[in-house]
């Protein structure tokens, strides 16, 4: 993984796409 101050934009990068993913679920269910 990144190290420094890139880290918490991954972080939350991959959580945000982790939501979208679960959103998406939610509208294809629905």
């Amino acid at each position: 993984m990144l190290s420094g101050p890139l880290s918490p934009a991954a972080t939350y990068g991959s959580a945000y796409i982790e939501l979208q993913c679960l959103y998406n679920q939610l509208l294809s269910f629905g």
